[in-house]
């Protein structure tokens, strides 16, 4: 019996340590920039407005933290067939995004130097499955902080190399 008891201390012990080291485990990797945590400020859902063919027309937005607090997941439009997703995350000292687009590609983007701390301004670097830069593609994006519960999304997109729209969609916070 006091075998058996000491194999149960000894399995017992190594739970709780593996659980304490599970816990304590170090994130590898360069931290966030500071703008992540402007980003961060976000999480949650939104709804809002958008003029299409001249109508005021209702939409969502979904921000939350994924990847162990590493990346933010929008989901615009979500359970639309027009839903799309973008993901936000550090890229050095850097933030970045990835848009996964209805058209079929991919942009990245990088924000830019913050002039006006209350805007996010992306830019255009490169994209996946995009034959040709003269594709429809977005190509900058520019989130406007009003306040804490409203913001608005400019979405700039180009074809033959050129502007050839803006989407802006205003947000207030779901509470």
């Amino acid at each position: 019996m006091n075998h058996l008891l000491r194999i149960f201390v000894v399995f017992m012990m190594a739970g709780i340590a593996s659980q304490i080291c599970a816990e304590k485990e170090e994130k590898h990797g360069t931290p966030p920039p500071p703008s992540f945590n402007q980003l961060k400020a976000l999480v949650g859902k939104w709804e809002g407005s958008e003029m299409k063919n001249g109508k005021k027309q209702k939409v969502y937005t979904n921000y939350k933290l994924t990847s162990g607090g590493t990346a933010i997941q929008e989901t615009l439009f979500p359970g639309t067939p027009y839903e799309m997703v973008s993901i936000y995350y550090g890229d050095d000292e850097d933030l970045v995004m990835t848009h996964y687009c209805m058209l079929g590609n991919q942009p990245h983007l990088r924000l830019t130097e913050q002039e006006d701390p209350a805007k996010m301004v992306f830019e255009f670097v490169d994209a996946t499955n995009l034959k040709s830069s003269k594709d429809m593609h977005m190509h900058g994006l520019t989130i406007t902080f009003l306040d804490k519960n409203h913001i608005q999304e400019d979405w700039v997109c180009y074809t033959n190399g050129e502007q050839c729209s803006v989407k802006i969609l205003k947000f207030s916070r779901v509470k």
